[in-house]
């Protein structure tokens, strides 16, 4: 309460506690592999060469950038494209995706919760929930949201989260974690 009072940003966490969450849920392995076997050299180029612009499919580049290093232990690179993201989203929201804004707002909510940004970090889980279709992304999404329900002192949300989350996909096994 005493940051929050006076304004203190949490900063990220070390690398290895964020790793230790991501290695929670079950598609952490996958998503690993993938990413560690993603050449990034073209979409690294293409994010220093272009400027922000009129371009929605860019923040999927952005996004898909930030998925490989959050995969590859690049944290703090990865928050400073999701930030850029959703600079660039806020401009474009008319043209973007729902799909697309699903997994900003995804994206945005993890690095708020590991900022420790709960009030901000619900609300962007929520705006994901909004717009994504897919249960199993859905069902993952409420994961998240329940674990930062908990670390906000509310059991009883993260409850009715998990039991949503698991009437939306039943296989789910990031539920019991």
């Amino acid at each position: 309460h005493e940051r929050k009072r006076l304004g203190t940003k949490f900063k990220l966490p070390s690398p290895n506690t964020i790793t230790q969450l991501l290695m929670t849920y079950k598609n952490y392995s996958k998503r690993k592999a993938e990413a560690e076997a993603t050449d990034l050299t073209d979409l690294e180029a293409q994010i220093v060469a272009k400027a922000d612009n009129d371009d929605p499919e860019f923040i999927d580049t952005l996004l898909h950038v930030v998925s490989v290093y959050t995969y590859t232990k690049r944290y703090k690179e990865a928050q400073a494209l999701v930030d850029r993201a959703f600079r660039l989203y806020e401009s474009l929201k008319e043209s973007v995706s729902a799909t697309t804004t699903a997994a900003l707002w995804r994206h945005v909510g993890l690095f708020q919760h590991l900022s420790h940004e709960l009030e901000k970090a619900e609300i962007s889980y929520r705006n994901s929930l909004d717009t994504e279709t897919d249960a199993k992304l859905r069902s993952e999404t409420r994961v998240k949201l329940a674990g930062v329900l908990v670390d906000s002192g509310d059991p009883d949300k993260a409850e009715i989260e998990l039991t949503e989350a698991l009437e939306e996909d039943p296989e789910s096994s990031d539920v019991y974690m």
